[in-house]
């Protein structure tokens, strides 16, 4: 109980303070969910109002401290900060530019799931995915495209 009014207050004051849970500067999903539903090649520098020069991929029961080190910076979500780590089946895209976040993606109601390595990052030109066929849950992957190798971390 203690900790869902530890939660309750955070997310208080994080919207008393303007932000929103996701900072996704304006990343668009229904966009990429209808995209991937209609088996389209989908590039995410297609769905970024922003720029950005790399993205990183982070599966669940990734923790806030394993983040940053890949990244060498912090990115922050309430609930895993709450919980300490993102749950199984969870995915977090984190979008930078040098090394500032531009924005941080995760959202599971889109059914989705990215191919790649844990940690890897791509630049945009790189981040181009195709859709395979939806699992028994409804769930479909995105597979990187051939030639289109991960960038080792700077």
């Amino acid at each position: 109980m203690r900790r869902i009014s530890q939660l309750f207050v955070v997310l208080i004051l994080a919207g008393a303070a303007g932000c929103s849970a996701y900072r996704d500067g304006g990343f668009e999903r229904e966009r990429l969910r209808d995209a991937v539903k209609r088996g389209q090649t989908v590039r995410l520098a297609d769905f970024t109002p922003f720029e950005w020069d790399r993205v990183y991929y982070f599966a669940g029961y990734y923790t806030p401290r394993a983040m940053q080190k890949a990244m060498g910076t912090s990115v922050w979500f309430p609930e895993i900060a709450f919980f300490g780590q993102a749950s199984e089946g969870d995915w977090t895209l984190v979008f930078l530019r040098g090394k500032k976040v531009q924005a941080s993606v995760s959202d599971m109601s889109l059914q989705i799931d990215f191919d790649m390595r844990v940690t890897e990052w791509l630049p945009p030109k790189e981040a181009v995915f195709t859709p395979g066929e939806p699992n028994k849950g409804g769930w479909i992957s995105l597979k990187k495209l051939p030639n289109r190798p991960s960038q080792p971390p700077r």
